[in-house]
């Protein structure tokens, strides 16, 4: 069984669908034991992106480190866009995730 943060089918159409939640979703922490074991971090960060998740978690609370996982996760997210993985426009309308370079709006 995959995580949540992973599925597209519990972000869409239970959390923002069925539920109606309209806010922030912030992913498990990518580098926790049972993501990383099954998917690993680069694939992780590619399917929580395509799930719908907003916020990428990279803890580093582990006695293993990682080092470069943001920098890891952004690159694979970004080579998933150039091949054709990911969409910035999935279904015609425009993503909620922004380009890695972007910065986030002042609130």
């Amino acid at each position: 069984m995959g995580s949540a943060t992973l599925s597209r089918y519990t972000v869409h159409r239970i959390l923002r669908g069925r539920l109606g939640y309209q806010g922030v979703v912030v992913s498990d922490d990518l580098l926790m034991g049972a993501i990383i074991r099954h998917y690993g971090l680069e694939e992780a960060a590619v399917a929580a992106v395509n799930a719908g998740v907003d916020v990428l978690l990279i803890a580093q609370n582990s006695t293993r480190s990682e080092p470069g996982a943001a920098e890891r996760a952004v690159a694979a997210i970004e080579r998933a866009l150039a091949d054709g993985w990911l969409s910035r426009f999935p279904g015609g309308g425009r993503t909620r995730a922004r380009d890695s370079t972007q910065k986030p709006p002042r609130p």
